[in-house]
């Protein structure tokens, strides 16, 4: 040993050493490793759910997106159906007041018809009876009335 004067002490420092780190790694460094360790999963796992959270929150948008654009599609068909009918409605309303006023016209032209046919008459009469009285005054005397004492 007399090579080496300080073995003894280079030995023991060295079993210390070996020591240490051998009780270090067992109370210190495998639980701080698993601590360490746990972080990193749980960790990763919070990431992955809000991974997945957001893959369900995108997935519900879209459903909505997709429920609210039905919904608008519906809300146009039922307001472009209640034009449509509305349409119809008044299409046939004004069918039905061209008919009625084709009616009053034709009521009218076939009143004013028999009103002319009433008036010729009277005319006619009111002319044969005009013509017998110009007549019988300027014959001085009385006419019969059919024109037949020539």
């Amino acid at each position: 040993m007399e090579n080496f004067p300080h073995l003894p002490t280079l030995l023991s420092v060295a079993a210390a050493v070996i020591f240490l780190m051998l009780v270090l790694n067992q109370f210190l460094f495998k639980p701080l490793r698993r601590l360490i360790g746990e972080r990193e999963r749980r960790t990763k796992d919070a990431g992955d759910e809000l991974h997945e959270a957001g893959a369900v929150q995108a997935q519900r948008l879209d459903e909505i997106e997709n429920r609210l654009k039905e919904a608008r599609r519906e809300a146009y068909d039922i307001r472009d159906a209640a034009q449509r009918a509305g349409r119809a409605r008044r299409d046939e309303r004004m069918t039905e007041a061209r008919q009625e006023a084709h009616k009053i016209v034709e009521r009218a032209r076939a009143e004013i018809a028999a009103d002319i046919e009433t008036a010729r008459k009277d005319l006619e009469s009111e002319a044969d009876r005009l013509s017998q009285m110009i007549a019988e005054r300027v014959l001085g005397r009385p006419v019969g009335s059919g024109g037949g004492d020539r």
